[in-house]
């Protein structure tokens, strides 16, 4: 700020403005050659301007200073969670892990390029889009512990055997990946008590939902309810909507999953078997009561895609058996 000031004609009592800041800067770079090393910078430099020269060790640990604390424990344990895969699969040449990199590399472009979202954009644009490119993605270490967790699955279990663990642990599957709806919550506060003049019974509050369900006959209907009633922010900003769960979805209370897959099941044995527009509730929780509507059900996949749920699965617990996250120790864990 002291440089711009002065090469502006500013009194010292005057205060430059980014902008002024920007634009002293600018010139200034056009005055002095300015150039930028190609990344690794196996030199040593990472850019200069005139006789002033920036080196890797130091732009390292200006790059070190932008990351929190919680990122750098989760790269440290994914540099050291490579290192524990490498050493489970001894037999593995570099050559293996560089031919078990180019798969993972061809998977993640089938299923980008695949994606309706990205539709005329190739792979190496949505990464350049994100500031990454392939060849960052073949050194990071989160990458090739994926891409050798495959290979280790893959030579472990072929299609009988995914079949067999499916067999085994049907409910666990058809709990994180089966049949699904897509739901919309409305929430209140509650509590035991009706003599809290801030804060409604539960029975108040459910009464009050019971009566908002006759007024109810669409989505629409269900998204205005949501809006002027919700006390759920972060729902209530997008018409109460919480997105797919199945049965076992972890992070949505169990008994919202209960009644949810309830009415499923009750629907089920129904005529039309519908759900579309259904609502559910009052369901209790421990600090409110909700109210739900159920949209747009799919049944649960067929064993094509259900196979690939169970064999990403076995890679999770693979690399979870690995390395546990609870055996990670960091500097930063020292306090």
């Amino acid at each position: 700020m002291l440089l711009s000031r002065g090469a502006r004609g500013r009194a010292a009592d005057k205060e430059v403005t980014a902008d002024q800041q920007q634009l002293w800067l600018e010139d200034t770079l056009k005055e002095r050659p300015y150039e930028e090393k190609p990344h690794p910078w196996a030199e040593g430099s990472v850019c200069s301007s005139g006789d002033l020269v920036i080196e890797r060790g130091e732009f390292g640990e200006y790059l070190r200073r932008q990351v929190s604390d919680q990122d750098k424990k989760e790269a440290l344990y994914l540099i050291l969670l490579e290192r524990a895969v490498r050493a489970r699969m001894p037999e593995v040449s570099g050559e293996g892990v560089s031919a078990a990199l180019d798969r993972e590399m061809e998977r993640r472009r089938t299923e980008a390029t695949s994606d309706p979202r990205y539709q005329g954009v190739t792979y190496e644009q949505l990464l350049d889009a994100r500031g990454l490119s392939v060849e960052a993605l073949r050194r990071d270490p989160a990458i090739r512990a994926a891409a050798l967790a495959h290979e280790a699955v893959d030579r472990e279990n072929d299609d009988d055997a995914l079949r067999a663990i499916y067999d085994a642990e049907r409910e666990y599957f058809d709990g994180l990946f089966g049949e699904s709806v897509e739901v919309r919550l409305l929430f209140k506060n509650a509590i035991d008590r009706d003599d809290d003049p801030l804060r409604p019974s539960f029975e108040k509050v459910e009464e009050e939902m019971r009566a908002m369900i006759g007024a109810i006959e669409s989505p629409e209907d269900f998204a205005r309810a949501v809006e002027i009633h919700s006390e759920d922010r972060a729902t209530r900003e997008n018409g109460g909507l919480i997105g797919r769960i199945t049965s076992g979805m972890p992070g949505i209370p169990k008994p919202i999953r209960d009644a949810v897959f309830r009415a499923l099941d009750g629907a089920a044995k129904a005529e039309n078997g519908s759900v579309e527009g259904k609502i559910v509730g009052p369901v209790r929780l421990e600090n409110g009561a909700i109210l739900a509507m159920l949209t747009n059900r799919q049944p649960a996949p067929t064993w094509d895609e259900m196979r690939g749920n169970v064999h990403r699965d076995m890679r999770r617990r693979f690399l979870e058996a690995t390395l546990p996250r609870t055996s990670v120790l960091t500097y930063l864990d020292r306090n």
